[in-house]
């Protein structure tokens, strides 16, 4: 299923053909990877698990894209430049990427339709900028958490 890059997006960033059958497909991601990914029936899925079936669902459609556009590149022979920085503060990339994608109501409809919040999915998502930082402000970037016993005020 090849997506369709091109698609024009208003400011609040839903696509303005937003309709049922996308949020008829998303649902049916969301439910193929709870069932098949996560290994959970829906009626025994914790928060947590239909945040991680919601994420994955919406990385479905990312990595759509971006293979449509990496074969686009390497077809036409375009130039690519790699960049690789440690230093950045990433936050939560559920509700970023759903609106990048023009998806925010579709999966609103179609989590709604499973008697799921989207708001409530988009709390629990744990934010990997400040709040896991270690000194030197790593904490995103190697993994190390204030959990593991080193905060950023009491690291030496």
């Amino acid at each position: 299923m090849e997506a369709n890059l091109t698609e024009v997006r208003d400011p609040s960033g839903t696509a303005p053909n937003t309709n049922e059958s996308e949020a008829a497909a998303l649902r049916e991601a969301v439910l193929r990877h709870l069932t098949y990914t996560i290994g959970k029936d829906r009626n025994a899925a914790s928060e947590r698990d239909w945040f991680i079936a919601t994420a994955l669902a919406v990385r479905d459609r990312i990595v759509e894209r971006w293979m449509i556009s990496t074969r686009t590149s390497y077809a036409q022979n375009r130039r690519r430049v790699y960049y690789l920085s440690l230093e950045f503060l990433i936050g939560r990339l559920l509700i970023n990427s759903l609106t990048n994608l023009g998806l925010t109501e579709a999966m609103r409809t179609a989590l709604a339709s499973l008697d799921i919040d989207l708001d409530r999915l988009r709390e629990i998502e744990p934010d990997a900028a400040l709040g896991n930082r270690v000194a030197g402000g790593r904490g995103a970037a190697d993994g190390t958490t204030e959990t593991e016993g080193q905060t950023a005020a009491t690291a030496s």
